[in-house]
């Protein structure tokens, strides 16, 4: 579940970043999607974000939810802003990290 909610966090974070105006690097692929859809990628963003929130919130306590969901929010907004225009992130990337953090939690749970 804590996998889940990262990977609902980072499209949140990912969703506000492609309809940014302020973003200079050219938008291809899902990006441009996201960029012509402004409302649909906003509506995304904040259920993907309530949803990862409710999450944490399911796991831990509400205090301790609402404080770990916006500290990782915080942090994963940094990093997109920091590594995407440098094109850092790449799709095999994120589908490398999510595959990872999924087996190790679903080996975590069940060993």
């Amino acid at each position: 579940m804590y996998s889940l909610a990262f990977c609902l966090s980072f499209l949140s974070v990912y969703c506000l970043y492609a309809i940014s105006d302020r973003v200079e690097i050219e938008k291809t692929g899902v990006m441009l999607l996201l960029q012509k859809n402004k409302m649909l990628s906003l509506l995304l963003s904040g259920s993907a974000f309530l949803f990862s929130t409710f999450i944490f919130v399911a796991k831990v306590s509400l205090g301790v939810g609402v404080f770990t969901s916006l500290s990782l929010w915080m942090v994963l907004a940094c990093l997109v802003v920091i590594c995407m225009p440098f094109k850092i992130i790449k799709w095999m990337h994120i589908v490398l990290t999510v595959v990872v953090s999924f087996s190790t939690e679903l080996i975590m749970t069940y060993f």
